[in-house]
């Protein structure tokens, strides 16, 4: 407590000159009390909470740019591929997986698209088609977050399409069609490849805490 005196001017500047933080305090009935209520804020205190800040932040960081790779991905969706992921036995596969089997990733996976949001502006123009497993016909897709299972083939036309030079991953295989693509295996930790470094473990520590 810190008693006041008649010359003592309210403001927080003359009370943190002693390191000292003001909790509670209310300036209508200031002048009806004798003391007024501090806390002494210890610089180990201190420090923690700096670092939680700044572990935060760094969390946030490396999943908005995970995220971010991913294109126009909203962020209740991400966070529901989180649940799942968390919720499950192998949490770094099933998330990817979960991000990676995406119509408009494979499509972008697929090296005919320079970005994410290209390949869906063209999966959402119907130019594209799946055949499922099990199936012999083709059913157009527009949903970009049609989760493709292995077995189901991608088919769409690349007539005009110029190969963006990215190489197509082991779980996808071009058939002797050009333009159609089969899937032969769910998407990993060994067979997914980032233009950057990511840190899955610490987006699974983002979503247990936040």
């Amino acid at each position: 407590f810190i008693k006041k005196n008649k010359q003592f001017s309210f403001s927080k500047k003359n009370i943190t000159k002693n390191n000292l933080q003001i909790i509670d305090y209310c300036k209508k009935n200031f002048n009806k009390y004798d003391y007024i209520i501090v806390s002494v804020i210890s610089p180990l205190e201190k420090t923690r909470k700096s670092w939680v800040r700044r572990r935060y932040g760094q969390q946030l960081r490396i999943k908005q740019a995970l995220k971010g790779f991913y294109g126009p991905l909203r962020e209740r969706t991400f966070r529901k591929y989180l649940l799942k992921a968390l919720n499950s036995q192998d949490p770094k596969n099933i998330l990817l997986k979960l991000l990676e089997s995406r119509l408009e990733i494979i499509l972008y996976r697929t090296g005919f698209f320079k970005s994410v949001f290209s390949a869906r502006q063209f999966l959402l123009h119907s130019h594209v088609s799946i055949c499922k497993k099990g199936n012999h016909n083709f059913e157009i897709i527009t949903r970009s977050s049609y989760q493709i299972k292995p077995g189901d083939i991608i088919s769409f036309n690349t007539k005009g399409l110029d190969k963006s030079g990215i190489e197509l991953p082991s779980y996808l295989i071009a058939l002797e069609e050009r333009n159609h693509f089969l899937m032969v295996d769910l998407p990993s930790t060994t067979n997914v490849v980032f233009p950057f470094r990511v840190y899955l473990e610490e987006v699974l520590n983002w979503g247990r805490r936040y």
